[in-house]
Formats: C-alpha cells, sequence, structure tokens
C-alpha cells in the first residue's frame, strides 16, 4: 500500500512537472530578431508585406524599427521595436497543451513629435481584453487572468486611429503562464506523501 501511495505522488510530480514545461509561451518578444538592420540608416525599419519577424505577424501599416530612425524611437528592449500606424495589427499564435491562466504585459508608447494620437487594443483569441491610450513616456501595461485551454490562440496588438501619424510603439511583450490544474494535483501530492509518511512511521 505504501508503495502504491509513492507511486502515485511521484506519478502527480512528474505529471505537474510535465505540463510547467509545456507552459504556452511567446518568441521574440522584443522584436531584436527580424528582417530590419543597420543598412540604411534612418531608413532602417520595414512595413508589413515586407518585414519578417517570425512568429509575429503584421497588417496594414505596421512593422519594426531600429532605434533612431525617422520613426524617432528608442525601444524599451534591445535595439528594435514595431511600430503600429493607423488601423494596423501586430499578433503572434501560441500553443497550449492544457488549461493555463496567462499574464501577458508589454511596453507601450506614443510616437514622439507627432500630435495625432493612437489607440491600442489587446484582443486575445479575437475577444477584446482592454483598449490603452498610451503616453509620451514608455509604460508597460498588464493584462491579467486570461484563461485559455489546450490549442491554438492569438495574441493580437490593433492600433484603431486612421488619422495618418496616428501611431504607437510597442516592445517587451512578456507572458506567464499557471496551469490551472496545478493547485489541485500539488494538493494530491502533498496529501500522498503525507499519508506514506504517517504509514511509515506507524
Amino acid at each position: 500500500m505504501n508503495k502504491k501511495i509513492l507511486a502515485l505522488s511521484l506519478g502527480l510530480f512528474g505529471l505537474t512537472t510535465t505540463q510547467a514545461y509545456a507552459a504556452p509561451i511567446l518568441e521574440n518578444t522584443s522584436f531584436e530578431v527580424s528582417s530590419v538592420t543597420s543598412f540604411s540608416g534612418m531608413n532602417a525599419f520595414q512595413y508589413a508585406g515586407v518585414v519578417n519577424a517570425a512568429p509575429w505577424s503584421f497588417t496594414g501599416l505596421s512593422g519594426i524599427s531600429e532605434n533612431d530612425t525617422a520613426w524617432f524611437g528608442v525601444a524599451s528592449s534591445g535595439g528594435y521595436f514595431a511600430f503600429l500606424q493607423q488601423d494596423s495589427s501586430v499578433s503572434q499564435t501560441f500553443f497550449s497543451n492544457g488549461n493555463y491562466n496567462l499574464s501577458i504585459s508589454f511596453d507601450l508608447v506614443d510616437r514622439p513629435f507627432y500630435p495625432a494620437d493612437q489607440n491600442v487594443q489587446i484582443w486575445v483569441d479575437s475577444i477584446l481584453q482592454t483598449t490603452i491610450d498610451p503616453t509620451a513616456f514608455w509604460a508597460t501595461y498588464t493584462v491579467d487572468n486570461l484563461i485559455v485551454g489546450a490549442g491554438s490562440h492569438t495574441l493580437e496588438f490593433r492600433g484603431i486611429y486612421t488619422a495618418a501619424d496616428a501611431s504607437s510603439f510597442l516592445d517587451n511583450i512578456q507572458m506567464t503562464a499557471v496551469n490551472v490544474s496545478e493547485p489541485a494535483l500539488l494538493s494530491l501530492l502533498a496529501i500522498g506523501l503525507f499519508g506514506f509518511a504517517r504509514r511509515r512511521a506507524a
């Protein structure tokens, strides 16, 4: 009986560990890997349709810029940032092997020297989570308690204004994932180990 309880406890521990390693993740979160290079100085930026920064996808007048180009921006992390001009989007698809509670943080700032305002919407699986009006300085924003199940999911940032110069910059996107079943599994593990210890003591 003791061996069965120990095996169950170790099995639960192994399952929890496996799930933790398989948590959904985002890649290239600061846009440091892309087709944008320093080859052209002030023109070191690319729009959707040209830019390649896998696994990110770009639509409309979105894209990636290096620091200190004609966009007049400096990244909050690294040497590159994404821009959202007019009604455009930047998105990434990620995968999950189970139920997870996600927390997503990201940095936003308005384009310097341009008066046209830009608001940014954050969508997960085509569901609007929040709308943010960035300021003149980089700030970190967080969307919490996003529950996703097994399968593929999409995180999307949308610029929503159509004024010619309405632009915001996006950088340093981070996601943490907690398996929503882990507390229950850990409780069972604790009960199993406690019972095993008591039986050994007896």
